[in-house]
């Protein structure tokens, strides 16, 4: 993987971040912003996009498809806000989010367990975190 991509998924996770960050302040008369729910469809399809130029790079970078599916995870948090689980309509969604969520850790404990633990060693502090 190129350092582009690298970029490119860092970005995401910022702006997933934001959204996190905003949370918070829905619904406030100061700063009205739309429910993180409506976030996630567009940072999903960015993952993809990025998933889609990159495939056959993951495949044989073991680090780096680590970060793919931490990013994964750090997007579908955000269907675990507070404000998403109050509206009743978006309850599939945040049920989807879930499942997504235990998929993404579930792939990234099944790449990490491929791994020899010697090569442990080299990782990136980042891939722990």
């Amino acid at each position: 993987m190129t350092s582009r991509h690298q970029v490119r998924l860092q970005l995401i996770i910022e702006k997933a971040a934001q959204v996190s960050l905003y949370n918070g302040e829905i619904g406030s008369a100061e700063s009205p912003r739309a429910p993180p729910a409506f976030y996630l469809k567009a940072l999903r399809s960015q993952l993809q996009e990025v998933k889609n130029k990159i495939l056959a790079e993951l495949l044989s970078n073991e680090v780096e498809l680590l970060h793919f599916h931490s990013t994964a995870l750090t997007i579908n948090e955000i269907g675990f806000a507070k404000a998403v689980a109050i509206s009743s309509y978006l309850d599939l969604q945040r049920l989807e989010g879930l499942y997504a969520s235990l998929n993404a850790i579930k792939s990234w404990f099944d790449v990490f367990f491929a791994i020899p633990p010697a090569a442990y060693i080299g990782f990136p502090f980042s891939v722990f975190s």
